[in-house]
């Protein structure tokens, strides 16, 4: 259920935001924020009373003020009421907030699920480098693979490779190959390893990149295409917090843009 659902939401994706590949790279991430922060001002604008949120902001502003002039005087009965007025107008507020958000969660989902699978990495160009791996459990190790040789694709190190341990996983091993490929075009990279065949789609050149790692259908062998993250400004991400480098400079831009979009539109 999962799977198909998944191929769904990318496929809306793509139907969606797919013209957004054809964007220099440096421009991808800021038209994502741009558009994901005028589409939620819209989804807002269009679904909330803005009268009622209006008329809520410059209660709180008269409110904040008069807090502060109670807790200078000292006047505890004020102080509690003038509380309990801002907690009946922030649940107001929190009431009127439920219809843009449930409105704009399926859209951030597809969009969420797309960037995740179209943008996290920068695509290879030709002529440039990529290093692909094998990955097979430590029983592995010492055994040899082989890269078949393919036109307009050439292997720096040779086209056999053994497979070693893996020094981040001791449960694994690994063979290693650097490999540049001349032209813009969908490349099958077929391995040879202990009789069997296994293919690795590698897309050069393209608006898009093909899945970074790849199965073989029991699972036992992966190959994985090192790609260069996607990211603005030179931003690391944050492993520890799951975000990825596209993740967090697409987070700094939407933010402020949210917030600019809102008053430049006077939305509340």
């Amino acid at each position: 259920m999962i799977a198909p659902l998944y191929v769904w939401t990318l496929t809306a994706g793509d139907f969606l935001f797919g013209w957004l590949l054809l964007l220099p790279g440096g421009l991808l991430l800021p038209a994502i924020a741009c558009l994901t922060s005028f589409g939620m001002v819209a989804i807002r604008r269009f679904s909330t009373d803005q009268e009622l949120l209006a008329c809520c902001h410059h209660d709180k502003r008269i409110l904040r003020v008069a807090l502060r002039q109670d807790k200078a005087a000292g006047d505890r009965d004020a102080l509690l009421r003038h509380r309990e007025m801002w907690n009946v107008i922030s649940l107001k507020q929190l009431r009127a907030e439920v219809k843009p958000l449930l409105l704009a969660l399926p859209l951030l989902a597809v969009l969420a699920a797309w960037c995740c699978e179209r943008i996290a990495f920068v695509p290879p160009v030709p002529g440039g480098e990529v290093t692909v791996s094998l990955r097979r459990p430590i029983s592995a190790a010492e055994r040899l693979a082989h890269l078949v040789p393919q036109p307009g694709v050439h292997a720096a190190d040779g086209w056999i490779r053994s497979f070693m341990p893996d020094a981040r996983d001791s449960r694994a091993s690994v063979a290693t190959w650097r490999i540049t490929a001349d032209g813009s075009a969908e490349y099958a990279l077929q391995f040879r390893v202990d009789g069997e065949t296994y293919t690795h789609r590698l897309a050069v050149g393209r608006q898009f990149y093909t899945p970074p790692e790849q199965a073989s259908p029991d699972t036992l062998l992966i190959s994985r295409v090192t790609l260069e993250p996607r990211r603005l400004f030179g931003l690391p991400g944050i492993p520890a917090l799951g975000l990825q480098p596209w993740m967090l400079s697409y987070l700094l831009l939407t933010f402020p843009l949210v917030w600019l979009t809102k008053k430049l539109t006077r939305t509340a």
